[in-house]
């Protein structure tokens, strides 16, 4: 149970930047560290994902006009680490960067900037396990602290939002996690459901990136020792986003924001002794996008999973 677990939990490093590949913000967000560990284990989770996008959508259609960004692109690194407090509660911490985060204008240049995005305190708690039926439920919540409010600029001129690293507010986290097995049948189902609620940035006019809910099932198979296969389907919703216009006290919505998006992604997960490698791919299955905004083609990561345990058991 504890490697399909340890199997799961890189899946569930692509939420919020695999649906809005060209959005702000942490793909960890997104990034869900799920499972609890042994009490005095530690898990840590080294993971890398590179999005792209290069055409606008309005509504669930591809927008046929003059379009002010060619096509963007997105690499991202995170560090995910989780400490057994006890058997039932775990603590974490979820931490991301951007290497490159890139706009292309055509003709008219390139924007791009680089970063630390922002920072997930969290607490987990294991409500309900019972080993002979298999079911477990564990809940979560924490929250999401950014690594700066203040947006870059590059001379003098501050970028769009767009490639800004950091939504540049604090926020909050909360998750609920649900876990089938069929050890028989070498299967299991899982199903997560996280909310993440942004703040306001009063150094950016009160703006405020709409809040995303996640809701996943995933189905894992053992193909061979050492070798598991994984399936996922996600549903992401974000609200809009919503900003407080300057010499203006009233809070307006952007129009140009939020959606409904589905994605498949498949992935394969190997085991090295205590180390654990994966590599996935995340498609889009639909899409709907209020207004017309710049929408994500894909995205592929790699993660890297290694557990200690501390007791000296």
């Amino acid at each position: 149970m504890k490697y399909i677990i340890i199997f799961f939990i890189s899946l569930s490093l692509l939420n919020e930047a695999s649906a809005q590949c060209c959005s702000v913000g942490s793909p960890v967000g997104g990034t869900t560290n799920i499972g609890i560990v042994p009490e005095n284990n530690i898990r840590a989770t080294l993971f890398y994902r590179y999005g792209y996008g290069n055409q606008y959508y309005q509504g669930d259609a591809c927008y046929p006009g003059e379009v002010l960004v060619k096509q963007a692109y997105s690499s991202y690194s995170g560090l995910l680490a989780d400490y057994g407090l006890t058997s039932d509660l775990t603590i974490g911490t979820e931490l991301g960067y951007f290497v490159n985060k890139v706009q292309d204008y055509g003709v008219n240049g390139v924007k791009e900037t680089s970063g630390l995005s922002s920072a997930v305190l969290m607490g987990k708690y294991n409500i309900f396990n019972d080993n002979e039926s298999e079911f477990e439920f564990t809940a979560g919540a924490g929250v999401k602290i950014p690594f700066s409010t203040t947006p870059q600029e590059q001379k003098g001129v501050t970028l769009p939002r767009d490639v800004q690293p950091t939504p540049g507010a604090f926020g909050a986290v909360a998750q609920l996690f649900f876990h089938k097995g069929f050890s028989e049948a070498t299967t299991h189902l899982f199903l997560v459901h996280r909310i993440e609620i942004n703040g306001r940035n009063e150094n950016d006019y009160d703006y405020k990136y709409g809040n995303i809910y996640n809701t996943s099932l995933f189905v894992t198979k053992k193909i061979i020792p050492n070798l598991i296969g994984i399936l996922q389907l996600r549903n992401e919703i974000k609200d809009k986003d919503t900003e407080r216009e300057k010499n203006d006290e009233e809070i307006k919505e952007i129009s140009n924001s939020g959606g409904i998006l589905f994605f498949i992604s498949p992935q394969l997960n190997f085991s090295f002794g205590d180390v654990f490698v994966s590599a996935l791919f995340d498609y889009p299955l639909y899409r709907y996008y209020n207004s017309r905004q710049l929408a994500g083609k894909y995205s592929f990561a790699m993660n890297f999973i290694w557990q200690l345990d501390l007791s000296g058991d």
